[in-house]
């Protein structure tokens, strides 16, 4: 059961993913194809709904089976590509009521699962190609180093925001602290007004700043 793998794959075992395409793969393919009714985009749809599948596995609650829950991602990617598909041979606007019509008897389908075997047995067949888990894992791999770089990227921007914020708030407080003593002021105004006018600005700098440190760590946190 690819339930006993779940919890490895959501600890960093990006591996143990295979198991889980290796035990679904065929039913996947199967489900497209009678969907799809081509090859090569039931194979598409099937890669699609693995890595899809991966990406959002931390969200499966356990509510119902697994591969209920993959399956619905299968049709979903099956009716995505037949969308994409409708779209450019220029039919967009008999689109909305017939695919959606389809697309949510299919899922039905698998919800009564009297109906998903039925459905499951009218040919069940084997995916054919070899090494199948391997092209997924490698894009799933590709996907990752993606999303690490960004991921780089916003911890840079994050660490550099922090380090402005630092020497903004200590340039601050040091520069409030002397202007009384230094006496100075802008022409026509006295200092007093001078050091409102300074604290304001200086206020205005830091809300700049600790905005941008709460956006790169919104940013962090959606790709975690």
């Amino acid at each position: 059961m690819p339930e006993r793998y779940i919890k490895r794959v959501l600890d960093g075992d990006r591996e143990a993913f295979r198991f889980i395409i290796k035990e679904c793969q065929d039913a996947a393919f199967h489900l497209s194809y009678s969907i799809l009714k081509e090859e090569i985009l039931a194979k598409e749809a099937s890669q699609k709904a693995f890595i899809r599948a991966y990406e959002k596995l931390h969200t499966f609650k356990h509510q119902s089976a697994f591969k209920t829950w993959f399956h619905r991602i299968v049709v979903n990617e099956a009716f995505q590509l037949i969308r994409k598909r409708e779209r450019n041979r220029n039919t967009a606007e008999e689109l909305p009521v017939t695919i959606e019509s389809k697309q949510n008897e299919t899922l039905k389908q698998i919800d009564e699962d009297h109906l998903f075997r039925k459905l499951m047995a009218k040919s069940r067949m084997e995916i054919p190609y070899s090494g199948f888990e391997d092209e997924i894992l490698s894009e799933i791999e590709q996907i990752g180093l993606q999303k690490e770089a960004v991921k780089q990227g916003y911890r840079r921007g994050f660490r550099l925001a922090g380090i402005f914020f630092l020497i903004g708030l200590i340039c601050g407080i040091i520069l409030t602290s002397m202007i009384p003593k230094l006496d100075i002021a802008v022409p026509g105004i006295n200092s007093s007004v001078t050091l409102l006018l300074f604290q304001m600005i200086f206020a205005a700098t830091i809300l700049l700043l600790l905005e941008k440190l709460y956006l790169h760590w919104k940013k962090l946190s959606a790709l975690r």
